[in-house]
């Protein structure tokens, strides 16, 4: 018999299949043993995860973008930094609020940007 620990709505079992070519099945659910007969052969495919929600990282007041660190595709992690903004004669690192992967860079060196402009995605 193959063990699995199979959760279902929240409560887990201890699961153990037998012959999966027998007929019927033994199958043993924490101990007590139940004969399940097999409908079909088709394979059970896990789900595919949810996709992840889109965060957007907006300009947080108006500059000129002094360096952009990260490109598309680019894996990032929470408080990586992803450009340089210059604002009011300082220059302000502008990071990551999630870890993820960067899918859209709105933003170039030297480009002018206006508070609550969408400079990045990332998923």
């Amino acid at each position: 018999m193959k063990t699995f620990k199979v959760t279902i709505n929240g409560k887990s079992y201890l699961v153990e299949v037998g012959d999966l070519s027998s007929s019927p099945v033994p199958v043993r659910v924490d101990g007590e043993l139940f004969n399940v007969e097999v409908e079909s052969g088709e394979a059970v495919v896990a789900a595919a995860p949810p996709e992840v929600a889109a965060e957007e990282v907006i300009a947080p007041l108006p500059g000129t973008i002094v360096k952009v660190k990260v490109g598309v595709g680019d894996r990032v992690e929470y408080g990586q930094e992803l450009c340089t903004l210059e604002a009011m004669k300082m220059e302000h690192e502008i990071k990551a609020s999630r870890a993820g992967v960067v899918v859209a860079v709105n933003v170039t060196e030297g480009q002018e940007v206006s508070y609550g402009e969408v400079m990045f995605v990332l998923r």
